[in-house]
């Protein structure tokens, strides 16, 4: 098995870039020119602006045309100390759909099949009922006092 490379494309957006962000075609296409087989997608505008299926579409096609897998989600997250719970998970659910959009399609899979779709779901439930009785997800002033 060969090794792969991927940077992150937030890189581009923000630090030296914020005034004059890279646009992500650019981006793309530099990655795929210098041999790297991926990126870590950042779900940040102007890159994913707006999070829309449509937009994730196109993005997806964008990263096949230059043969770039991703490689990891750089996502917006409220934080879970000040945000309701309710815009917590909402946020978590919204950022895995980018991954089922990009990752699993980008990795082959055209359309997520009801098996899949229930893979995911069974995968990730463990997780999101672990973290919510641990109070990680409740604001500080909604978490029960020991």
């Amino acid at each position: 098995m060969s090794v792969k490379s991927s940077i992150g494309g937030w890189a581009y957006i923000w630090g030296g870039y914020s005034e004059a962000p890279v646009a992500l075609e650019d981006v793309a296409k530099k990655l795929s020119e210098l041999g790297f087989d991926g990126i870590e997608m950042a779900a940040f505008p102007p890159h994913l602006e707006p999070n829309t299926k449509e937009k994730r579409a196109e993005v997806k096609k964008l990263f096949d045309k230059y043969g770039l897998g991703v490689s990891g989600l750089a996502a917006p997250f409220p934080s879970p100390a000040t945000s309701a719970k309710e815009d917590y998970i909402k946020a978590v659910k919204e950022n895995l759909q980018i991954c089922i959009d990009l990752v699993f399609q980008s990795s082959g899979l055209t359309q997520m099949n009801h098996q899949q779709a229930f893979l995911a779901e069974w995968i990730m439930r463990p997780v999101f009922q672990k973290l919510l009785k641990s109070g990680m997800y409740l604001p500080r002033c909604a978490q029960k006092k020991a």
